[in-house]
């Protein structure tokens, strides 16, 4: 039940959505690099195993080090651009649905009856308005892309996303 009424406020912001769960595939995808540029370190700088990807065969293990630090450089760069666009996303559609939960809270409010507003406390329903809202907010980015980040980190690892990076063999 609480999904679905969820789900029904998150409908308006489907496509941001979309753009949301794409930017957590991409954050995920650029977790999933973060080893290479040390397997690289690991195996043709330190050991005497030539470099397996195509552009790095026959630099120097000076070159190849200097390669290898510029990756890492770039994928955390690359990892902080699409996380900050994913927080800047998830956070405008958590606002948006904040606003429009109390827009119909108040349009509610606004259908009752003066005789309910004279026995309800004046504090108490404006308090569940303004603060009781981010509720949703929090449900949305606390809970559903955190979960759907970590299930999809989870899922690569466990079909065996980063064999490639195990099944290296020692020198």
């Amino acid at each position: 039940m609480i999904l679905r009424r969820t789900a029904a406020y998150l409908w308006p912001y489907r496509w941001r959505v979309g753009v949301a769960l794409l930017q957590v595939a991409a954050i995920s995808a650029l977790e999933l690099l973060k080893p290479w540029p040390l397997q690289i370190v690991i195996d043709s700088v330190l050991g005497a195993k030539p470099a397996a990807w195509a552009p790095l065969v026959g630099l120097s293990a000076p070159a190849l080090l200097a390669a290898a630090a510029l990756g890492l450089v770039l994928i955390y760069a690359l990892l902080g651009l699409v996380a900050v666009w994913n927080n800047y996303t998830t956070i405008s559609i958590g606002q948006g649905m904040v606003n429009d939960l109390r827009s119909r809270f108040y349009a509610h409010l606004q259908r009752l009856s003066l005789s309910f507003h004279a026995r309800a406390g004046v504090g108490d329903l404006i308090y569940r308005v303004t603060a009781d809202t981010y509720a949703i907010q929090t449900l949305a980015m606390n809970g559903l892309f955190p979960i759907l980040s970590a299930a999809l980190l989870l899922g690569v690892k466990l079909l065996g996303g980063d064999r490639a990076i195990e099944a290296t063999p020692a020198p």
